[in-house]
């Protein structure tokens, strides 16, 4: 197997990033079709959606296996293009921006024995640009010339030392004549190697300087601002930076700075507007960054470290915000070492023009990220950042939406393995707030909303138990939003108080079941509404495991009377209490199952409909059952059609699709028909996106993606609009937590502990 550094270690990219994902490496298939009677044709799942009704990242394919990506305008249009080095393949791709907004299919160009690193600039000046690349393992420069028109020539070689072992390559006028020249880290030699140009992109024989450590990688510009440029190198085994400081007329010896564990990159820049270059230091072994402040007689003061939620990988420094003042962009790993896998998933920290920097905002990346670049990709002179994705041979773009806010899923951490969530204001300040049910871990995250679609986590609620279902609403009619809990092997429901500040005191504890011959009733959905008409909310829970419905009337004061408890049909849950029949009383429409762990049990799927009778009872005689497909997992309720009438979508990922069920104007539901929505389908909701009145179909997969398909008339649906976010994701949500009209999309991420936020989009 090839190898290559990183962190100045060699070893193969895939076991470096245990890269191993078969199950959604493979082609994941969808419809393309309209109609509901249409065939089913499949997609890839990479697609890129048709209507941008969410700011999510879009992808391109590339060679296989990028990890690398540069950024030019290539064909002198005016546009960005991007070429990635591609490890499975030795090569380079060159994606031609399309001028449509998106990126022609890649042109791909043999490499060599083994690529490590590249630079994309005009070294011949003639204003096109050139592809210069370090092949290790030939201690070689791979030169490709660029054509004007977006390709490359035929390379050409030049050799350096044998036993070189070059890593890294910069690129800087390093004799002050007009022409750019090459320096490459040799970590076999501990040296760097000056490739001098003379012009039209002719180079002198190579020249080895020795560092006196074995660099991974080079940077090259002015520190002292003598307007000459030095060169700096990271040392990865030794925990140190060799500065060289040029002369005019050569370097004087190196001088070793101490720096963090195993130092992979550098990069200089002014950080705090003192007119001197800091530096900059992404650490592979510690997975922070480090940054040593430049100080006024040319050396630098000790290093301080700057820690992000996760370690990091890769990064640049660059002007994200548009204020002329330097940010960090990182890719994320689970950790460091050998060993670290990629998160799919970037951090920001937005400097403040003092040094400092700001939280580090996550986002989610390309599956597989091991770098990351920058670059105003859509011409709207605001720098966008994107990934090539090792994993799905994509480059993945996220544009910058202002102030460095990136159209890719914004990630919050919350508890572990978080199932369901909720949207409520509980800090009683006008914004949405969000609640996370977190199954492993026995929690309730609450999440403050800013009103910008971005959060601040307050204290969660620490549950005595394994959450079931919950619920949130003003239960003792105080006007702050409480919350009931639902937890398994409990026979009551509990209640917990909102203070309106995102605090909760409690729990309070309510029976939900009064024989307790048939065990404990397992409710696995709850719901509250007056179904009384008493002016206060009221508790419904569904009891699975005794195939019950409890009811608890509130007194008012956000106490509850003993439970009246109704037999209904087989393994009860999502429960919803709405006024099918239009008589100002609130029904009970669930959705019935066969118990999974009961092998003997052959209930037929059904959607139950039963009308209420308004004093916590319901009329046994409109109990009926609609029939739905087979193996329901979740069921949702909306307006599909636009008529008023709310209609009931079950999900089945046995056959990756929803059943529909018409709301009738007599409270009943017409037959089941069924929609294709994608393959392994997680959770759905149903929510006006588009806004022309009708809820459309919104379906999490277990490839990663989210499916939109716009509600027609008639139950008919547009073709599915794919949004790539992430895999591992549980259920979704939708609401508008900007104000701004637009629904944005909320997905809970069961394998990263978090959730992600798409900002909608004027669709």
């Amino acid at each position: 197997m090839k190898m290559y550094t990183f962190g100045g270690r060699r070893h193969s990219p895939m076991a470096s990033a245990r890269l191993l994902w078969p199950a959604w490496m493979a082609v994941l298939m969808l419809v393309i079709g309209c109609d509901l009677l249409e065939l089913e044709e499949p997609i890839d799942f990479l697609t890129n959606p048709y209507a941008r009704v969410f700011r999510g990242r879009l992808t391109y394919p590339t060679g296989e296996a990028p990890y690398e990506a540069l950024t030019g305008d290539l064909n002198g249009n005016g546009m960005t293009d991007i070429v990635t080095l591609n490890w499975e393949t030795q090569t380079a791709s060159v994606l031609l921006a399309d001028g449509a907004g998106g990126y022609d299919a890649p042109k791909s160009y043999e490499l060599g024995a083994s690529p490590r690193a590249a630079v994309l600039a005009d070294l011949t000046g003639n204003a096109i640009l050139d592809l210069a690349v370090v092949d290790e393992e030939h201690a070689q420069v791979i030169m490709m010339y660029g054509d004007g028109q977006g390709a490359f020539g035929d390379s050409t070689v030049i050799h350096l030392a044998s036993g070189a072992r070059p890593l890294g390559i910069a690129v800087a006028d390093l004799s002050n004549n007009g022409a750019l020249d090459l320096i490459t880290a040799d970590s076999g030699a501990a040296t760097v190697t000056l490739l001098v140009n003379e012009g039209g992109g002719s180079f002198l024989e190579p020249l080895s300087i020795p560092v006196e450590h074995a660099p991974v990688t080079v940077w090259a510009g002015d520190l002292n601002g003598n307007g000459i440029a030095d060169i700096v190198t990271a040392n990865a085994e030794e925990d140190t930076l060799t500065i060289l400081e040029g002369t005019g007329a050569g370097y004087l010896p190196p001088r070793l700075l101490s720096c963090g564990y195993m130092p992979h990159s550098v990069v200089g820049v002014d950080l705090n507007n003192s007119g001197r270059r800091d530096l900059v230091v992404g650490n592979a072994g510690s997975g922070d960054i480090s940054v040593l402040y430049a100080l006024e007689d040319g050396q630098f003061a000790e290093e301080k470290r700057l820690a992000f939620p996760q370690p990091v990988g890769r990064f640049i420094v660059a002007d994200l915000t548009g204020n002329t003042i330097p940010d960090i962009a990182a890719v994320l790993f689970d950790g460091v070492g050998d060993e670290r896998q990629p998160l799919s998933r970037f951090a920001v920290m937005r400097g403040d023009g003092t040094g400092a920097f700001s939280e580090a905002e996550i986002y989610g990346a390309g599956w597989g990220a091991l770098a990351i670049a920058a670059a105003d990709l859509n011409n709207n002179g605001r720098l966008d950042l994107l990934t090539p994705d090792y994993a799905t041979d994509t480059v993945s773009i996220a544009y910058n939406g202002g102030n460095a806010k990136f159209e890719s899923d914004r990630r919050f951490s919350v508890g572990k393995r978080p199932e369901a969530a909720l949207v409520a204001d509980f800090t009683d300040d006008g914004i949405k707030d969000m609640a996370v049910m977190n199954v492993n871990d026995n929690s309730i995250s609450v999440l403050a909303g800013r009103g910008d679609g971005s959060f601040d986590a307050l204290s969660p609620i620490m549950l005595p138990g394994k959450p079931l279902a919950m619920a949130a609403g003003d239960l003792n009619g105080n006007g702050k939003q409480d919350m009931v809990v639902t937890i398994s092997a409990q026979t009551r429901v509990l209640v917990y108080v909102g203070d309106g500040n995102g605090r909760f005191t409690g729990p309070h504890f309510f029976a939900i079941q009064t024989d307790h011959s048939r065990g404990a009733p397992e409710a696995l959905s709850v719901a509250v509404g007056d179904v009384n008409n008493s002016g206060s909310l009221d508790i419904v829970t569904g009891n699975s495991k005794t195939d019950s419905v409890s009811v608890l009337l509130n007194d008012g004061s956000g106490t509850f009377a003993p439970p009246i408890v109704s037999a209904v049909s087989n393994y009860p849950r999502c429960i919803h209490l709405v006024d099918t029949n239009d008589n100002g009383l609130l029904d009970l429409v669930l959705l019935s199952s066969r118990d999974p762990d009961s092998a003997s049990d052959s209930a037929e799927p059904r959607v139950v409909r039963w009308f209420g009778n308004g004093d916590g009872t319901f009329d046994a005689d409109t109990h009926l059952r609609f029939a739905t497909g087979s193996a329901p997992s979740k069921m949702a309720m909306a307006d599909i059609t636009g008529n008023g009438r709310l209609d009931a979508v079950t999900l089945h990922p046995g056959d990756n699709s929803v059943r529909v069920l018409a709301g009738l104007k007599n409270g009943n539901f017409a037959t089941a028909t069924r929609v294709f929505v994608g393959y392994q389908p997680m959770s759905t909701a149903l929510a006006d996106v588009n806004r022309n009145g009708r809820a459309d179909l919104v379906v999490t997969l277990n490839s990663g993606s989210v499916i939109t398909r716009f509600s027609r008339e008639e139950l008919k649906f547009e073709g599915p609009n794919n949004f790539i976010v992430s895999k591992g994701m549980s259920g979704c949500l939708l609401h508008d937590f900007t104000g701004d009209g637009n629904l944005d999309l909320v997905v809970l991420g069961i394998t990263r502990n978090d959730i992600g936020v798409l900002r909608g989009a004027t669709p």
